[in-house]
């Protein structure tokens, strides 16, 4: 009897394990390419594609428009006119997340309104800058258009010197293929398994001290460089990445106070400012001048939101309920508390 429910068990095991290789190597054949060179901000989404992209291990689903802008698979829309544009980097991509989960798709999809996503990986203010002047220029309307001001776009300022680059280098998130990386990618619905039930009692059970659950991690790291400006004066990035980034921002709020077109700045922490920063950040206290001096808007203090959440649930509990563990990217509860303030202002 033992020996039947074992066999039965076995053949099931690797019957599962066959299937999800042959699946997973069929999703795997879907992947290309998805980001390519421009002329004039440097680099985008390619038109019109239905793709995969790859966020370590995992595969999402990615649509874009014959602008380039990332849309829901479901609905790809090619508007000219949107009541909201929302431009920032990879959080506002949406790395690792089908775009419903993504920070404009659960705004889209619960406020009914039409928005256009004009964020790409690694972006920062000299991106923002041409991109939203090009498609204006081009004849694209937002009605207003929020800037998400994201801790590494000073760092990533200073390597750009303020300026986007003429040349273009594949700017697909990637890892090093090693072991793990080929297991977790050619048997992706046995790792989905293995990740979420290890996923729900770490959260639920493994709550150990700060120092004990995340220093084996870089992203967690108190002198990981491209996070640390914002409280450590001796990072390099921070004083020139700042000058940058203020210019580009200048020009910016300039151009579009000239066409008279309204606009926000929102800013959020990473978990590395959770961990070793304040609520009144240096990127909270600069941008939010910034805003006061340039007619913006609104000014989104999303440190407030997770640092309060943080009081009330616990740091560790925070990040890895609200970010991807061991990367510093919102998941879709992250993406979550950003979308219902900004949808409160919007009814």
């Amino acid at each position: 009897m033992v020996k039947n429910i074992i066999f039965s068990l076995s053949v099931l095991i690797i019957s599962f394990i066959i299937t999800d290789f042959v699946y997973s190597k069929y999703k795997n054949s879907k992947l290309i390419d998805v980001i390519e060179f421009n002329k004039d901000f440097e680099y985008n989404f390619k038109q019109n594609i239905s793709s995969k992209t790859k966020f370590g291990p995992f595969l999402v689903d990615i649509c874009t428009n014959e602008a380039g802008m990332r849309v829901s698979c479901k609905n790809e829309n090619n508007l000219k006119k949107y009541d909201i544009a929302i431009i920032g980097d990879s959080f506002i991509e949406g790395v690792g997340l089908n775009y419903e989960n993504t920070i404009g798709g659960l705004i889209e999809n619960k406020a009914k309104i039409e928005v256009a996503n004009l964020g790409v990986r690694s972006y920062s203010p000299a991106n923002y800058l041409k991109k939203i002047s090009s498609f204006i220029e081009s004849g694209y309307e937002f009605d207003h258009i929020i800037i998400f001001i994201d801790i590494s776009d000073i760092p990533d300022e200073y390597m750009r010197s303020g300026k986007v680059r003429n040349s273009f280098s594949n700017f697909n998130i990637s890892e090093k293929v090693d072991l793990y990386i080929y297991l977790t990618s050619n048997l992706q619905m046995t790792y989905f398994l293995y990740f979420n039930i290890k996923s729900y009692f770490r959260n639920n059970f493994g709550l150990q001290k700060k120092e004990q659950l995340f220093s084996k991690f870089d992203v967690y790291d108190k002198n990981f460089v491209k996070g640390s400006w914002t409280y450590d004066d001796k990072n390099e990035y921070k004083l020139k990445g700042l000058n940058y980034s203020t210019q580009n921002m200048k020009f910016l709020a300039n151009f579009l106070n000239s066409k008279n077109i309204s606009y926000s700045l929102a800013v959020y922490p990473w978990p590395q400012q959770l961990l070793y920063d304040n609520e009144n950040s240096i990127q909270v206290f600069h941008w939010k001048n910034f805003c006061q001096n340039s007619k913006c808007k609104n000014f989104y203090n999303f440190f407030h939101d997770f640092f309060k959440l943080s009081k009330e649930k616990g740091v560790n509990k925070v990040i890895l309920d609200y970010y991807f563990f061991t990367d510093i990217h919102f998941n879709k509860n992250g993406n979550n508390v950003i979308a219902e303030r900004i949808i409160k202002d919007i009814k």
